[in-house]
């Protein structure tokens, strides 16, 4: 006789994580990282594609896990030990809140001045964006927050062919593309940031990822964004984490 004992959601074991009964997205090309935050910094790294380390991961200090999430504090950061380079992709799932502003989802810190960078980020005023900054001019496809305080899910494509910057928030169905962005200078540093909160803000100092995935060389469509996020919506409800 078998005894199956069903557990109520989210389906959070203590002590350890549920890796086993979420299902792993397929996910198209090869993305250089894929994370999944949750319990401790080696946990998170687990490659959810071939149950191998998703390349290293650093970690600036102020970071905090649970069974489903990390959240860094002000000023800190979790960093993919990895360069990311134009054409790019990045999806990131985060705990939006009313407050968070100046927080780096994925991709380059942000920064003033003339450094280059791209990524997803809580603008400082606030809106979800898909940025690109070169020669002091910041170039950026945004959409203003919606649900409330809520688990969100936005992916932003940066390519360097088309000289676009596209932002997706599949949840809403909404699309922003911008054009004739000068997509020829390759974003720089020797790391991609994951998931980071600014040192600059006062209204919420910090910011809560639940995963992160890069492309290097990949342009995401429509329907790979679509199939992601209705992947990782089936993926992410068995910890509880609505998007």
């Amino acid at each position: 006789m078998t005894i199956i004992r069903r557990f109520s959601l989210p389906a959070a074991f203590e002590g350890g994580p549920i890796l086993d009964l979420e299902s792993r997205l397929v996910l198209p090309g090869s993305p250089y990282a894929y994370f999944r935050f949750r319990n401790d910094l080696q946990n998170s790294i687990k490659n959810l594609i071939n149950d191998g380390p998703a390349g290293a991961m650093s970690n600036t200090g102020g970071t905090t896990f649970d069974a489903v999430s990390a959240t860094t504090a002000e000023g800190n950061g979790l960093f993919c030990n990895q360069v990311h380079t134009l054409p790019c992709s990045f999806v990131s799932v985060f705990a939006q809140t009313a407050a968070g502003a100046n927080q780096t989802l994925a991709g380059n810190p942000r920064a003033a001045g003339s450094a280059t960078y791209a990524g997803l980020y809580v603008s400082t005023g606030a809106n979800l964006a898909a940025s690109y900054r070169t020669g002091s001019v910041n170039y950026a496809a945004t959409l203003a927050k919606s649900g409330g305080d809520r688990a969100e899910m936005i992916v932003g494509a940066f390519d360097s062919v088309a000289q676009t910057i596209t932002l997706w928030r599949p949840r809403t169905a909404d699309k922003i593309v911008v054009g004739s962005v000068p997509l020829s200078t390759q974003p720089e540093g020797t790391i991609t940031r994951i998931l980071g909160a600014g040192s600059t803000i006062t209204e919420d100092n910090s910011v809560k990822g639940y995963m992160t995935l890069a492309w290097n060389g990949l342009v995401l469509s429509d329907l790979q964004v679509e199939d992601i996020y209705n992947q990782a919506k089936v993926s992410l409800a068995v910890s509880g984490v609505s998007i």
